[in-house]
């Protein structure tokens, strides 16, 4: 009987691991082969916690009250996004009374019995106006694209909406629903999101000017930020600076390292099928490839325990965009050497009587790629004794990809331009122990803008987060110690680093554009540049140990 009853049992767990395993492959095999069922595993935007109606009363939310008013945005395609615009936190209480006088005049939701509709705006025209008005004479506003699951009244993004608040007390915050998710029309696609996104920027920018825009974008957001702002460069338009919280490197990745719903991690240890499961993946946001294109300021905030997200996303992300930008700015600077001796050699030849044809090719961004792949990018021209000798002009050498490591701006330690504990003496960086507990960080600079070497900072908040940082690229890489997925901007280091890294974007934008204004440009001083660094070891407890940052691997 025993016996009976343990086949019979072992017979039952036998059938169901090979009933769970038949439902696994059959799920895995819906997702590689019916591509619109990829969307609804990687943008959940059919998990709804709150009715979609309740997003047309913005106070019914815990921001500020009578401070929000709910806008439509049109996209190319004919779709209706919703959106929220937020007054800045500085915002005078005689406005917000103003708009409070008209409350009763704003649109309301229509019920029937227990159902409640959506119903489109009933536009207040009184009110329309103060929101346009204080939009229009906005120092900064922040485009905010959030990440998978609800919308953009869900707590958490409430919360980032109050953080950036209280770090840019002056900035207005427009945040949008994409295609599919809240009270947004369409069906989410990556292609989507990049029609949405511009829609976004160019409502914003009708109303506000460029250079003051800030492109946030959160998880899935990040890689809609980093599609704007590649999109936008590509057109010769750029933003203040584009901030990047809990970002991916892409969405093949993320979606096979993903730890809460492993579907396709059991196939790590295949190599053939995870790679195909990658090529068969649509929606791929990319954004480890844009951050080598994009040239604006960057910010990225991570958390230490993402569980959700990996750090090591970020971290990728960071050295990638700081190696990029280090040979960008140094294949320039040969350029314009080169440039510089060709026209002494023509100058020496024509004062010699010799009148031979000279031609130097200039960088481009296609050729700082080409670099890599060691294409023809300059050419050098050797010494003007030698072409006097000859009577010609020898063959010019390519320039390799060996020689265009070498002719990096490099210091005293690593790639990332991090000095060591020994050459800090040299490198005019140091620390100094003033009066009471707090550490000040100083630097000298060692050059004006894109002349001599380029350092890369660590500063260590204890029991806050780490911040790398390089002044000369403008690009930041903030690690919040104890954040996970959701809260970054919940911890105070977040908005004090966001704040004064947007700050000494804005002075560095101001200060070049002061000097570009400038009558004769050629003999006037550029003004100094505010160096983050500072900033933040003045107002905070806080040292540098450039001993830890590791080296950057290429």
């Amino acid at each position: 009987m025993i016996a009976n009853l343990l086949a019979t049992a072992l017979v039952l767990c036998i059938l169901g691991v090979l009933f769970l395993l038949i439902a696994y492959l059959t799920s895995l095999a819906i997702l590689l082969f019916v591509p619109w069922t990829q969307a609804y595993l990687v943008f959940a935007h059919w998990l709804r916690f709150d009715n979609p109606a309740r997003l047309l009363k913005p106070e019914a939310y815990t921001l500020r009250p009578f401070s929000t008013r709910n806008i439509r945005i049109s996209t190319s395609d004919g779709l209706r996004l919703g959106a929220w615009h937020i007054l800045p936190k500085s915002t005078p209480r005689a406005i917000l009374e103003q708009i409070h006088a008209n409350e009763p005049l704003s649109p309301r939701l229509r019920t029937n019995g227990s159902a409640t509709h959506i119903q489109e705006n009933v536009v207040n025209e009184k009110t329309e106006a103060i929101f346009e008005a204080a939009l229009k004479t906005a120092d900064k506003a922040v485009l905010y694209f959030h990440g998978q699951v609800g919308d953009r009244g869900k707590a958490n993004r409430i919360a980032t909406y109050k953080a950036i608040q209280e770090a840019v007390p002056l900035a207005h915050i427009v945040t949008i629903d994409c295609r599919g998710y809240g009270d947004s029309e369409g069906f989410p696609s990556e292609v989507g999101f990049k029609a949405d996104a511009f829609a976004a920027w160019q409502w914003l920018t009708q109303r506000v000017p460029s250079e003051r825009v800030i492109i946030y974008g959160h998880s899935l957001g990040s890689g809609i930020a980093t599609n704007l702002c590649l999109q936008l460069e590509e057109h010769q338009f750029a933003p203040l600076a584009m901030v990047l919280d809990a970002a991916f490197t892409s969405m093949p990745d993320m979606m096979t390292a993903y730890r809460k719903i492993p579907i396709v991690r059991p196939f790590a240890r295949f190599p053939f099928l995870l790679n195909h499961f990658k090529v068969r993946l649509m929606d791929r946001f990319e954004t480890v490839r844009a951050v080598e294109t994009i040239k604006s300021p960057l910010l990225l905030i991570h958390g230490q325990e993402d569980a959700d997200v990996l750090i090591s996303n970020s971290h990728t992300l960071f050295h990638t965009a700081l190696t990029a930008r280090r040979l960008q700015s140094c294949t320039k600077e040969l350029a314009v050497t080169e440039a510089g001796e060709a026209a002494s050699a023509e100058d020496e030849l024509a004062r010699a009587g010799l009148d031979l044809p000279f031609q130097v090719s200039h960088s481009t961004s296609r050729g700082i790629a080409e670099a890599a792949t060691g294409s023809q990018i300059h050419q050098r021209m050797p010494h003007p004794s030698s072409q006097q000798r000859d009577g010609i002009l020898p063959e010019m050498s390519l320039m390799s990809p060996t020689l265009s490591k070498e002719l990096r701006p490099t210091s005293s330690g690593s790639d990332s331009g991090i000095v060591s504990k020994a050459a800090r003496g040299s490198s005019g960086q140091h620390l100094k122990e003033p009066e009471g507990d707090r550490l000040q960080y100083e630097h000298e600079h060692e050059h004006e803008h894109g002349h001599g070497q380029c350092h890369t900072v660590q500063l260590d908040f204890p029991r806050e987060g780490l911040l790398e940082y390089n002044q000369e690229y403008q690009i930041g890489f903030l690690t919040v110690n104890y954040a996970v997925h959701n809260t970054c901007m919940d911890f105070e280091i977040s908005k004090e680093v966001l704040g004064s890294f947007l700050r000494t974007v804005d002075d560095r934008r101001r200060a070049q554009q002061a000097w570009n204004d400038t009558a004769d440009a050629s003999e006037s001083k550029r003004a100094p540049e505010t160096d983050l660094a500072k900033v933040l070891c003045h107002d905070k407890l806080g040292y540098v140990d450039q001993s830890e940052v590791p080296e950057v691997v290429e």
